[in-house]
């Protein structure tokens, strides 16, 4: 049976969970209604907007609006505005979606970590999934009214500094924290079963990226590391993780990623948890920045390294030094490039597409070669 968790809405909740759908056409008001614990019949309108724009690859994105006929002296407080997140229509895309688990892990971490973790989060209405099969569904929080962000629209600098500070109070606080960090199932680990398929799998896309039009992508004198990636990437991710300086990472943070509330005390929002990892905090920082374009982000990089060591400090971490953060971007640089073989799994048919993977493709092995990343290879 498909397992369900339900953050509460109301003051009661009553009633079975029908079907969950696992495409966007197939989202109807009275699964919302079930979702939200009420009577379809207090549904007075509701209407569905599939985006044009892709916001992600592993997965669909729908806006729902609603009306209501509830009154605030019914105690409910009815969203108006929500955001339903199914599997991606693409076969290779879903089908890597359901071998890694993606929404039943990412289920996990709004159920388990999230509440535990100081950063901003969409509030989750309902998510559904099914452990055998590994589809999903997830209902959360509209945050489609905050500012958001493109690889080729990306934050300016006060923005990345907030972004930045985020990550590192995220960092901060499950910093040296990997045995209670490894309890939570929605949490990957070297040992995990999880983390281990996901290691042979990047390095069978690495031999398949190799012999695709994507290789064609590759800067001048890359094509040599991309190619030991092929024999030796497993090792990375299994033999070479890091055993110190350990914390929560996303493992996916970059720009589309995240949300931004101008104008609230803590703006940056943070979705896409499936991913989440124990690792260091650098990855990160290597993964966001390496996404932006390559002279903006050679001019970023000292001054944001920097910052993140100042509030890893004042967030209370004392034993680690700016070198060793540097050491860990460095690593991070290098694991990065996971991102090249999966964009084998997306839909190039678009020339909008093609062009993004090019693009990304360029960014991410010119940071590692900026780095001399590629001679941390076992």
């Amino acid at each position: 049976m498909p397992r369900t968790l339900r953050i509460a809405l109301f003051t009661a909740r009553i009633g079975a969970m029908a079907d969950f759908p696992t495409q966007l056409t197939n989202v109807t008001p009275e699964w919302v209604a079930s979702c939200l614990g009420i009577e379809v019949a207090h549904l007075t309108d509701f209407k569905l907007t599939i985006a044009e724009t892709r916001r992600g690859y592993g997965s669909e994105i729908g806006f729902i609006s609603i009306g209501s006929d509830l009154r605030s002296s019914d105690k409910v407080a009815v969203p108006r505005k929500m955001i339903v997140k199914v599997p991606p229509e693409h076969p290779a895309a879903r089908q890597m979606a359901r071998e890694l688990g993606s929404f039943v892990r990412e289920s996990g971490f709004y159920r388990d970590v999230a509440p535990l973790t100081p950063i901003r989060t969409p509030q989750i209405y309902c998510v559904q999934y099914d452990p055998k099969t590994g589809d999903g569904v997830m209902l959360m929080q509209d945050c489609s009214h905050m500012q958001t962000f493109a690889f080729d629209a990306p934050a300016d600098f006060p923005q990345l500094q907030a972004i930045v500070r985020a990550l590192a109070r995220m960092n901060a606080s499950w910093y040296g924290k990997t045995a209670q960090l490894s309890t939570f199932d929605a949490i990957m680990t070297p040992d995990s079963t999880a983390w281990q398929r996901s290691a042979a799998q990047i390095q069978t896309s690495w031999r398949a990226w190799l012999v695709s039009e994507l290789a064609e992508f590759a800067p001048s004198g890359t094509l040599p590391v991309c190619e030991q990636l092929a024999r030796t990437a497993a090792r990375l991710y299994l033999d070479q993780w890091p055993s110190s300086h350990l914390t929560l990472t996303h493992m996916d943070f970059h720009l589309q990623n995240i949300f931004f509330d101008a104008g609230a005390n803590d703006p940056v929002v943070v979705f896409d948890w499936d991913g989440c990892h124990i690792g260091c905090g650098p990855h990160d920082l290597a993964y966001l920045l390496g996404m932006y374009a390559t002279d903006q982000r050679r001019s970023l990089e000292p001054l944001l390294l920097g910052q993140y060591h100042d509030d890893m400090v004042a967030f209370g971490v004392s034993d680690y030094s700016q070198q060793a953060i540097y050491e860990d971007y460095r690593f991070g640089t290098l694991i990065n490039t996971y991102l090249l073989p999966v964009l084998l799994s997306l839909d190039m048919s678009a020339d909008r597409d093609r062009e993004l993977a090019q693009s990304l493709t360029a960014r991410l092995l010119t940071t590692m070669l900026d780095h001399d990343a590629q001679h941390l290879l076992a």
